[in-house]
């Protein structure tokens, strides 16, 4: 008799089929969250970037963004993608503390006045950089403080539904500068270069590049810390 066949007659049940039911499991369980956390920050957005709350591009934002959050998370769980997994975690985090901290920072019109310093960073330079954090402390720590949790939240979750056990700390280190690096770039691309949406403000847009800048910047500095582990392993 095989080891699943006396496995089945002891328990009663089929092990890899309890397997795939228990993996189903976390992923259903970890789905309200981040459904809630993706309302939210899409309400945050649209309050803050000053689109009126019964506009089609609201109505879009507040759909699409669960949408697509949620689609990540599930094909990154299915073919096993820890790097896509933690850095929408990240970024997700992240956005809601960009906006709660801008919103502390700078009240109601917290999004438009960030847009506005990151408008005004070029020329790059490391002076440049350290007035704007100075000028606007809860807004960055809001956002290294929700990237990092993300990442932790994220690295629990994989390893326990994906069986996966990376080297967290370089990951952790070189994600962060890549995600940092990442969002202060995007502030030098022209703001002409940015694509135009009917009722959708700047300060909307040039919030949704720098997500995708931070995003980019994560998986960089993720895969420099593949190179370096698999360097130090040789």
């Amino acid at each position: 008799m095989s080891i699943e066949a006396m496995a089945t007659a002891r328990n009663g049940r089929h092990p890899m089929r309890s397997l795939h039911t228990e993996a189903r499991f976390r992923i259903d369980a970890e789905t309200p969250y981040l459904l809630a956390t993706t309302v939210v920050l899409a309400l945050l957005l649209v309050a803050s970037s000053g689109i009126s709350a019964v506009a089609i591009p609201a109505l879009a934002l507040v759909v699409a963004i669960p949408a697509v959050t949620l689609s990540l998370c599930l094909v990154a769980r299915r073919w096993r993608f820890h790097c896509l997994h933690m850095s929408v975690c990240a970024v997700l985090l992240g956005c809601v503390g960009v906006l709660v901290g801008a919103r502390l920072d700078f009240g109601q019109s917290g999004l438009m006045t960030i847009a506005d310093l990151c408008r005004a960073l070029q020329p790059f330079s490391v002076d440049a950089i350290r007035a704007q954090v100075a000028s606007a402390p809860w807004t960055y720590a809001g956002m290294v403080g929700g990237c990092n949790l993300g990442m932790a939240l994220s690295t629990r979750s994989c390893d326990r539904a994906m069986a996966i056990h990376p080297a967290f700390i370089p990951h952790l280190i070189c994600c962060n500068a890549g995600m940092i690096l990442g969002m202060f770039l995007t502030n030098l691309l022209p703001s002409g270069s940015y694509p135009v949406i009917d009722g959708v403000p700047a300060a909307a847009r040039l919030f949704v590049i720098m997500a995708l800048g931070m995003t980019a910047g994560m998986w960089g500095g993720w895969w420099l810390a593949e190179l370096v582990l698999r360097g130090w392993r040789r």
